[in-house]
C-alpha cells in the first residue's frame, strides 16, 4: 500500500492548533485533522504527528482489510480515537427526513473512549434538522470547511445538542462523496 501524506497547522489565538493532514492512499484523496492546545510543545507535537499518522496507517488497514463495512469503521474508528487521544468519534449521514423530505442528518457510528458514555443511541441524533439545531454547519460543512472550537462559544442552538453530551470542545469534518456532501465526522 503506498500512502503519502501532507501536513500543515492552523493557528487561531482564540482557538486550539489544528493539524491538517492531507493523505493520499490507493488513489484516494483524504483530509484528515486533529486538534490540541496552545500549550503543547514541539516535541509533544511530533509526537502526536507520529501517533495521528500511524494511526491513519492502522485505521486505513482496517477499511481495506475487513469485510464487514460496519466492523471496519468501527476497528478503523477506534484505531483513529486511541492513536490521537480523544473521547469521541462518530460519523453522521446526511438524508432527507423520514417525514418532511427536508435534509437531516443521524449518527450512523461512533467509537467512545474507556469511561465515555456513548450516545449512538441518543435519538436526538438522528433525523437532526440542520436548520433546527446546527444551522450553520450544512452551509459550512457543505463548502468543505471545518468546524472547531470550544463549545461554549457555539451558538445557543449548537449548546443546546452538544453540552448535554458533555463535549466541551469539538472538530466537525466533512465527508464528501463524488462532490456531494455526504456527511461528516466529530472528534471530542
Amino acid at each position: 500500500m503506498r500512502c503519502k501524506a501532507l501536513r500543515w497547522l492552523w493557528f487561531d489565538q482564540h482557538a486550539p492548533i489544528t493539524e491538517y493532514f492531507a493523505v493520499k492512499v490507493l488513489g484516494k484523496q483524504l483530509l484528515l485533522n486533529t486538534v490540541r492546545g496552545m500549550n503543547h510543545h514541539s516535541t509533544s507535537a511530533s509526537s502526536s504527528s507520529h501517533a495521528l499518522l500511524e494511526g491513519i496507517a492502522i485505521a486505513t488497514n482496517k477499511l481495506l482489510t475487513i469485510r464487514d463495512h460496519h466492523d471496519a469503521e468501527q476497528q478503523a474508528m477506534a484505531a483513529l480515537g486511541q492513536s490521537i487521544q480523544v473521547d469521541r468519534i462518530y460519523i453522521f449521514e446526511n438524508h432527507p427526513h423520514p417525514e418532511s423530505g427536508e435534509v437531516c442528518t443521524s449518527q450512523r457510528w461512533e467509537w467512545v473512549a474507556l469511561g465515555i458514555v456513548p450516545e449512538i443511541d441518543n435519538p436526538i441524533l438522528q433525523n437532526l434538522y440542520y436548520y433546527d439545531f446546527i444551522p450553520r454547519w450544512y452551509n459550512w460543512l457543505g463548502r468543505g470547511k471545518v468546524i472547531s472550537g470550544l463549545v461554549e462559544e457555539f451558538p445557543a442552538s449548537e449548546q443546546e445538542v452538544l453540552a448535554p453530551q458533555g463535549i466541551q470542545s469539538i472538530l466537525v469534518v466533512p465527508i464528501t462523496i463524488r462532490d456531494l456532501f455526504w456527511g461528516f465526522i466529530g472528534f471530542d
